[in-house]
């Protein structure tokens, strides 16, 4: 964790005087506001748990506490500076300051996650799963992340509002009539049954 933490110090950084590309602030006030962010920034990075997460894994709840410790850090340092005594800062700056942050540090967290993706081999044993229902969804995820001797071509769903769409960006196929069809033209090797795993969705 330390790499990351010596590069959440250069994104920080960065954000932080690129943000002042657009405002000028004396020099002797600039350093004393750049301590103060670091500073804060880091400290909730560290209360927050961001040095703790698994970047592998990293999805929307990742997101949301680097949103939310972004937003927390540009209030605390909006009533830092302006109380007791209000500083002429431009709010454009904080604003500009936490885009950049949550951008950035959002960045430097995916991208682990996206290159392993992008870069990962799959498997030669072409494969569907049989719907495209919440149990669908959880199997296809773990494949995707994990495929080991497996190639997700996509799925089959009999519901009629599904068919043709796309899910985790693979098409949707059907309906189940014409799936011997289906696993002939794409030259399937197997299919994963994934039913319907609640009443309320069998429903749908």
């Amino acid at each position: 964790r330390i790499f990351l933490f010596i590069a959440d110090v250069i994104v920080l950084s960065a954000s932080f005087f690129l943000s002042l590309h657009w405002f000028q602030l004396e020099k002797e006030f600039l350093w004393k506001l750049y301590a103060l962010f670091l500073l804060v920034q880091l400290g909730l990075f560290v209360r927050f748990g961001l040095y703790r997460a698994i970047l592998r894994f990293a999805g929307f709840p990742l997101a949301a506490m680097i949103i939310k410790t972004s937003m927390l850090v540009s209030l605390i340092c909006v009533l830092t500076v302006n109380l007791p005594n209000p500083q002429p800062i431009s709010s454009g700056f904080f604003i500009m300051d936490y885009l950049m942050t949550t951008f950035l540090i959002g960045l430097l967290r995916f991208s682990p996650r996206f290159l392993m993706d992008f870069w990962k081999v799959k498997g030669t044993k072409r494969i569907l799963i049989y719907g495209a229902g919440n149990l669908g969804e959880e199997v296809a995820r773990k494949l995707l992340r994990d495929p080991g001797e497996y190639n997700l071509i996509g799925f089959i769903d009999d519901k009629t509002s599904k068919i043709g769409k796309r899910l985790h960006n693979l098409p949707i196929y059907g309906p189940p009539d014409n799936l011997r069809e289906i696993l002939t033209n794409h030259h399937i090797s197997e299919l994963i049954i994934a039913p319907f795993n609640t009443p309320e969705e069998s429903r749908m």
